[in-house]
């Protein structure tokens, strides 16, 4: 009888990202995730031979669960501004309540910047940010919006920096209202 597939390459990238997001991409050794699940030494070296192996498990999951939590979020529903602002405002918060995701994917961002192997893995060019970047065009383009591509862009940027700001800065700012200003700037154009 076949042995069923092990659950311990997603327990790994988890543990990987929750260390990241918790202690920085430094903390991330195959020896730290082992003990920290009370795996046998070298189990973690088993599925992922390499420290960027290990790291690009984790992104994979992040981009899995990032990928799972958008596909929630019909864009033809979408029949006002209003609802288009609080499209974007409850996807924000839904990606804010994933924190150590968000936290990892910060740290990410910034720790793998230098890093030609990994950092096209989760930088704005990556195939998931390119996924919701059209998702956030094709919503903006919809509202009849020109240059739909340029503001997607920045509007995603926009809310990275107000998730960044209550994340790491436990700021109070409230993304709605940013949220909506910059959708009336948009028509404003």
């Amino acid at each position: 009888m076949p042995r069923p597939p092990s659950d311990r390459p997603v327990r790994i990238a988890d543990a990987a990202l929750e260390l990241i997001a918790h202690s920085g991409l430094h903390a991330v050794t195959h020896r730290t995730i082992d003990a920290g699940l009370g795996f046998p030494a070298g189990t973690t070296s088993y599925y992922a031979r390499t420290r960027a192996e290990l790291i690009s498990r984790a992104l994979d999951l992040l981009i899995a669960r990032f990928d799972e939590a958008m596909g929630a979020f019909p864009l033809e529903t979408v029949e006002s501004d209003e609802q288009a602002i609080d499209l974007v405002t409850t996807v924000a918060m839904l990606l804010e309540g994933q924190e150590t995701d968000q936290i990892a994917r910060f740290v990410l961002l910034i720790d793998l910047r230098g890093d030609p192997e990994l950092h096209p893995l989760i930088n704005t060019s990556s195939p998931g940010q390119r996924v919701v970047q059209g998702m956030a065009a094709a919503l903006i383009a919809q509202r009849g919006i020109p240059d739909a591509e340029q503001h997607a862009a920045s509007l995603l940027a926009l809310v990275d920096g107000l998730m960044l700001a209550r994340l790491a800065g436990g700021s109070s700012v409230a993304i709605r209202p940013a949220v909506a200003t910059y959708w009336a700037g948009m028509h404003a154009l």
